[in-house]
C-alpha cells in the first residue's frame, strides 16, 4: 500500500523481522476490541496476551524498552502518586483491589514499549495494526455481531430509538474507537497519504461502515471527536497549493456529506438539541445540567468539591471514583468523572496533573510537527479524537488512548531519523 516503506527496512533493503515479543504486540492490539467480552480464568484476554507479550519482551529488553524520554519518567511519576494514593485511602486492601492499583502500572508499560518499538522502525506498522482493530470493531458493530450487546432505549423530544453497543463497550467509547478508523480511511481512500489507486475504493469502503457504526451508537461525543479529526486532516502532505485545494475540496464534500446524514437521524438530531424550547433560561440550564449532558455537569461539580479536600495528591487513580459517588451521594459505590484532566487531578492531585501535561504537551507537540508527513497525519488526527474523547470520558484507563500517545511521542525520533538516513551528509 506504499506505506513508506523505508523506514521498516534497514539498510541492506530487507524487511525488518518481527520477534515473537512484536507478534504478540500486534496480537494484544488486535484483541483490544474483545477487552470487555473475552474473560479466561477470571481474567481478560487482554491481560492474558499482554503478560505473554510482557514475558517475550524481556529477551528483548534493550529494543523494547531501551529507551525512557523524560516525558514517559513524567507519566511514571502520575502513576507512582496515584498508585500510592490508592494505599493510603483504601481501607480494604485484597488481591482484587490490588489488580487494580496496578493497572496504570501495566498500561505505563504498554506505552513504553509502543514508543520504542514505534522508534525503531515499526512506527507505520502499529498505525496499520492499530485500524485493523477499529476497522474490525466497526464490522461487529456495524452488523451487531456479538452475543454481549446492549441496547439502549432513547426517548428524547418524542423521537424513540436503539443506541446499540457490541461486545460489552461503552457505546461513547466505542464511537470514539471507531472515529479512528474513519480517519484512517479517508486519509488513504481520498489519498490524502499516499496510496495505490488499487486499494483507495477498499479505504473508502472501510471508512463508510465505520461511519455508519457510530451512527449506530447514537453518540454525540463519537461524532463531535470525529469531527474534529476530520478538520485535523485538512492538514495534507501536498506540495503544490494546487494538490492541496483539490484534496481540500473533496475533503469538503465527504464533511458536507456525513453532516447531511447525521441531521437526517432523527435520535441523533434529538440528542443534539435542547429539550424544552419555550422553557426559561434557568431551566434550560437544569437541562443542560442535569439531562443533556446525561448529568456530566452535575459530576464534574463533585469532583471540583472533591478536589479541593485534597487538591496536591488526590485520592489514587482507583480510589477517586470511591471518592466521587462519595461526594455525589449515590448509590453506586464508584463514580467516573467523565473527563480525562479532571479523572487526573482528582487520582493524583495537582503533582500528578503536572506530570500528566508535562507528558501531554510533549506528545501534541511532537505529534503536530509531524503532520504534514504521510501516516504524521493519521497520528495527529487520532490525537485530536483522543483530546475531544477526553472531554467527556476518562480515556486515561483506555489502552487504545496510550498507544495513540505513544505514535504522538514518537514521530519527531521517527522522522528525524528516517531523514537522518536519507540525508547522512548534513549530520557530519
Amino acid at each position: 500500500m506504499n506505506m513508506q516503506r523505508d523506514i521498516n527496512r534497514p539498510r541492506n533493503g530487507h524487511a525488518l523481522r518481527m520477534s515473537a515479543a512484536e507478534v504478540l504486540f500486534y496480537g494484544l492490539i488486535l484483541v483490544l476490541p474483545f477487552d470487555d467480552l473475552l474473560a479466561i480464568g477470571g481474567a481478560s484476554i487482554t491481560k492474558w496476551v499482554g503478560l505473554m507479550f510482557f514475558l517475550c519482551s524481556l529477551t528483548q529488553w534493550q529494543k523494547i524498552y531501551g529507551k525512557v524520554p523524560r516525558a514517559l519518567v513524567a507519566v511514571l511519576g502520575m502513576v507512582g502518586i496515584g498508585f500510592v494514593g490508592n494505599l493510603v485511602h483504601c481501607k480494604t486492601l485484597n488481591m482484587y483491589a490490588l489488580n487494580e492499583f496496578c493497572r496504570p502500572i501495566f498500561l505505563w508499560v504498554l506505552l513504553l514499549a509502543c514508543y520504542n518499538l514505534a522508534v525503531n522502525g515499526r512506527f507505520e506498522r502499529i498505525v496499520g495494526i492499530m485500524y485493523a482493530a477499529t476497522l474490525m470493531l466497526a464490522v461487529f458493530q456495524s452488523f451487531e455481531v456479538g452475543e454481549n450487546m446492549r441496547i439502549f432505549e432513547s426517548a428524547l423530544e418524542g423521537e424513540v430509538g436503539e443506541r446499540v453497543s457490541v461486545l460489552g463497550t461503552d457505546p461513547n467509547y466505542l464511537a470514539m474507537v471507531i472515529a479512528m478508523g474513519v480517519l484512517y480511511g479517508l486519509a488513504r481512500g481520498l489519498n490524502l497519504v499516499k496510496t495505490h489507486l488499487r486499494y483507495r475504493a477498499l479505504f473508502l469502503l472501510g471508512a463508510g461502515i465505520g461511519f455508519y457504526a457510530i451512527i449506530k451508537t447514537g453518540s454525540r461525543g463519537g461524532l463531535l471527536a470525529l469531527g474534529g479529526g476530520l478538520a485535523s486532516l485538512f492538514f495534507i502532505p501536498r506540495k503544490s497549493f494546487g494538490a492541496r485545494m483539490a484534496a481540500g475540496l473533496v475533503l469538503a464534500c465527504v464533511i458536507v456529506a456525513m453532516v447531511m446524514v447525521t441531521i437526517n437521524n432523527p435520535l441523533i438530531m434529538a440528542r443534539f438539541r435542547q429539550q424544552g424550547e419555550n422553557a426559561s433560561f434557568l431551566e434550560h440550564i437544569k437541562v443542560l445540567r442535569e439531562v443533556n449532558t446525561a448529568g456530566r455537569f452535575l459530576i464534574w461539580e463533585g469532583a471540583a468539591r472533591s478536589i479541593a479536600k485534597a487538591p496536591i495528591f488526590g485520592y489514587g487513580a482507583t480510589m477517586q471514583a470511591v471518592e466521587l459517588a462519595r461526594e455525589l451521594n449515590i448509590s453506586s459505590t464508584t463514580r467516573v468523572t467523565h473527563n480525562m484532566f479532571l479523572s487526573v487531578l482528582l487520582g493524583a492531585g495537582i503533582t500528578g496533573l503536572l506530570c500528566f501535561m508535562y507528558f501531554y504537551v510533549r506528545a501534541f507537540k511532537n505529534s503536530w510537527s509531524c503532520r504534514m508527513q504521510e501516516a504524521g497525519v493519521i497520528v495527529f488526527a487520532w490525537f485530536v479524537v483522543m483530546f475531544l474523547a477526553g472531554m467527556s470520558l476518562c480515556m486515561e484507563v483506555s489502552k487504545a488512548f496510550w498507544i495513540v500517545m505513544a505514535l504522538s511521542l514518537a514521530a519527531k525520533d521517527v522522522y528525524a531519523r528516517r531523514q537522518a538516513r536519507a540525508y547522512p551528509s548534513a549530520n557530519l
